[in-house]
Parts: C-alpha cells; structure tokens; sequence
C-alpha cells in the first residue's frame, strides 16, 4: 500500500507491505514522489516478509550464548565451539536459505582443521541451536541441519 501526501510545499510518499516492510521519503514534486513509489514498492517487494526470513544463523547462536549458554553445565566449552562457527562465513547466512552444500562446504572446510569427532560435536550443538530457535523461541524455518549428520570415528582407545 502507497500513499502521497501534500504538506505545504513538499510531497510526502510512503510505502508499506505487510510483514513490517515500510519506507517514506518527501519530495519537492508529486510526479518525482511517484516515480520513487513504484521503485520502492519493488524493492521491498523483494524483501524477506518476516524477521524469521531474515535471521541469519549467527544471529540465533549468538542469542544462544546469551540467553542458553549460562545456564548450561558445559556452557564454557560450547560458547568456544560456537564462537568457531560464527566467525565463519556461514553464520551470514539466513537460517531460511542455509541448504546441504552450505553445510558440506562449511564441513569439508573444518575437516582439514579438525578430526571428524570434534565436527561430530559442533554439528550436534548447532542442531540442538537451532532446535532451540524453531521450538523455543518460534522462529518459523525449517531445521536445514535435522537430516544432516556425520558418522563418527570409531573410539581407539
């Protein structure tokens, strides 16, 4: 939805979509206002419509750390696992667009740092992360690393 306003001298437009996509801009005449209408409505047309859409993973785990990780028996050593993956380039990605080649890059990338077993530990904390943000804190995506899993090595003790 769009409207332009007159006030005084000056052309007030604003634009709204739903899910909380909105912008407003004043112009000096009402043909410029326009123009800008119809470029913004498009581009906010191509924005996420919810705050879920535009979550990105880092986001949920560093809420993790604040709110979850405190409380929790091995918080210490989980907020340093945790802390290895946000500073990743996959903790830019949206919760809602992470997909198996995200998650296999991110595990081939790690694979040449550390042992499988170490990656079969953050991948299971970055499920129980996300877990978290889908069943607790209402996030509406779908779990990208619930059919994901590494097998683990063998203990040779």
């Amino acid at each position: 939805m769009s409207s332009i306003r007159k006030g005084g001298e000056t052309y007030q437009a604003q634009v709204r979509l739903s899910g909380g996509r909105a912008s407003s801009a004043t112009f000096k005449t009402r043909a410029e206002a326009q123009v800008w209408v119809r470029e913004q409505a498009f581009i906010l047309a191509q924005l996420p419509k919810n705050r879920d859409e535009r979550t990105t993973l880092g986001d949920v785990i560093e809420r993790f750390l604040s709110d979850v990780i405190p409380h929790r028996q091995s918080g210490d050593i989980e907020a340093l696992r945790l802390g290895v993956v946000c500073r990743h380039p996959i903790a830019l990605i949206k919760l809602a667009e992470i997909n198996s080649s995200d998650l296999c890059r991110y595990r081939d990338q790690r694979l040449r740092q550390v042992k499988r077993n170490t990656l079969v530990r953050e991948f299971g904390l970055l499920r129980t992360v996300d877990s978290t943000a889908i069943d607790e804190w209402r996030i509406r995506v779908d779990n990208p690393l619930k059919s994901f899993h590494i097998k683990r090595e063998p203990d040779q003790r």
